[in-house]
C-alpha cells in the first residue's frame, strides 16, 4: 500500500458505507442513461467505448445513433470502416471507432460472435484496456471485476486522503487494489456503476457536494479539509504546436470539395481531410506556402502542387486537442489551381450544401 493511504483503511464502518450506503444512494439517484438497465453485452461494449474520454450526456446521443445504424455485433462487423467513422463524426478520439469496428470483426472471427466475459480475454481485443474490460465484464456479466476510471480514482483518493497523483502508475495500482477489496461479491455491476456515478454527480473535480455524499461519514479528506486539493495533479508539459494551410479545393464541376483520407493511425486517423501543408512552430507567420512548409507529419501527400498565388484566405481557426494545438489558415482554391496536385483525393459535399463538412467556409 502506498504511504499516502493509512495502513488499515478498510474498517467495518467504511465497508458498510461502500457496500450498502453507496448502493442505496445509487438506486435513488442514478441518471436515466439509455444504456442503464441493459445486460446486452454488445450494447454495454458500445456504451463503454463511447464513454472513454467522453461525458455521459454527450455519449448518450451518439449511443442511440450508433445502435440505430449498427444494432448488433454482426451488423457492425459486416459494415465498412467508412460507415462507422461517419456515424462517429464529431465525437473525437476516432481510434475508438476503428478499434470498436476491428473488435467486432475479431469477436466474429475468433469467438464465434460471442463477446467474452473474462476481463483478461477482453483486454486482448483492440482498444480495450483494464477499465473497459472490467466495465463490460461486471455490467454485462456481473463478473467480480472492479472498475477504476477517472471518477473512481477521484473518489478513492479523497476518501482515503491519497495526496499523490492518481495518474502515476504505482498510485493507480494501489487504488485499484483498494477497489478490488471494496467490491462486494456478486454485486459488481451495481457497485461499479454506483461508484462512477458518485464521482460524476457528487464527488466532482471542482465543486464536490460533500453534504449529499453517501461516503461523507468515512471521507478522510473531508475530515481534514483537503477535499479541494485532492487528488493531486502533476503539471503536464505544454502541448506541441503545429501550423497548417488547409486548401478548400473545388472539383472541376464546382459543386464538390476534394478530400483525402488520413492515415489509419495518428491524429484523427482514418477521417476525411482537406489537402493540407504543415509547419511546426508557435506562430502562423505567413498564410501562404513558403520556406518551412512541407509534407511532414499530418500533411496530405501530393499537396506540393498547390499554386499559392491562386489561394484566397477564408479564416484562421485554432483547435486544441489533448495531443496538439493546431492553427489552420483556411484557403479557398478553385479547381484550376490544383492541376499539379497528385494524390488519392475523393469528393465530398460542397460547404454550401453541407455545413457540417466545412463550417462557414465559402469558396470563390
Amino acid at each position: 500500500m502506498i504511504p499516502a493511504i493509512h495502513e488499515d483503511p478498510l474498517t467495518p464502518e467504511l465497508l458498510r458505507c461502500f457496500q450498502k450506503d453507496l448502493l442505496r444512494w445509487y438506486q435513488r439517484n442514478q441518471r436515466p442513461l439509455p444504456w442503464r438497465g441493459s445486460r446486452d453485452p454488445y450494447r454495454i461494449l458500445v456504451s463503454e467505448v463511447l464513454l472513454q474520454q467522453t461525458r455521459a450526456t454527450t455519449a448518450a446521443a451518439y449511443y442511440e445513433r450508433f445502435l440505430e445504424r449498427f444494432p448488433t455485433l454482426p451488423a457492425l462487423a459486416r459494415s465498412s470502416l467508412e460507415s462507422v467513422l461517419e456515424v462517429w463524426q464529431g465525437l473525437g478520439y476516432y481510434s475508438r471507432a476503428r478499434n470498436l469496428h476491428l473488435t467486432a470483426r475479431r469477436i466474429t472471427a475468433d469467438h464465434g460472435g460471442i463477446i467474452p466475459s473474462d476481463p483478461e480475454v477482453l483486454q486482448s481485443l483492440p482498444g480495450i484496456g483494464p477499465y473497459t474490460a472490467a466495465a463490460v465484464a461486471s455490467i454485462a456479466f456481473n463478473r467480480d471485476a472492479a472498475v477504476v476510471d477517472g471518477n473512481v480514482l477521484r473518489v478513492l483518493s479523497r476518501v482515503f486522503a491519497c495526496r499523490l497523483d492518481p495518474r502515476l502508475p504505482a498510485v493507480r495500482q494501489s487504488l485499484q487494489l483498494l477497489a478490488d477489496r471494496l467490491l462486494p461479491a456478486g454485486k459488481a455491476s451495481q457497485f461499479n456503476q454506483a461508484l462512477m456515478e458518485l464521482g460524476a454527480l457528487i464527488c466532482t473535480p471542482r465543486k464536490p457536494v460533500c453534504r449529499l455524499c453517501a461516503l461523507a461519514g468515512v471521507c478522510a479528506s473531508l475530515r481534514t479539509g483537503e477535499v479541494q486539493s485532492i487528488p493531486a495533479h502533476t503539471p503536464r508539459p505544454p502541448l506541441p504546436c503545429r501550423n497548417r494551410i488547409v486548401a478548400v479545393v473545388e472539383s472541376e464541376t464546382g459543386k464538390m470539395l476534394l478530400f483525402t483520407r488520413r492515415p489509419p493511425s495518428g491524429l484523427l486517423g482514418g477521417s476525411g481531410n482537406s489537402p493540407a501543408l504543415i509547419r511546426a512552430g508557435r506562430r502562423m507567420d505567413s498564410n501562404l506556402p513558403g520556406d518551412g512548409w512541407s509534407g511532414g507529419s499530418g500533411a496530405t501527400p501530393g499537396c506540393g502542387g498547390l499554386n499559392a498565388t491562386n489561394l484566397a484566405p477564408c479564416g484562421t481557426p485554432t483547435a486544441i486537442s489533448t495531443k496538439i494545438t493546431q492553427s489552420s489558415s483556411i484557403q479557398a482554391c478553385p479547381s484550376w489551381a490544383h492541376e499539379n496536385m497528385q494524390g488519392d483525393f475523393g469528393e465530398g459535399q460542397h460547404p454550401k450544401r453541407n455545413k457540417r463538412c466545412a463550417g462557414n467556409i465559402q469558396t470563390n
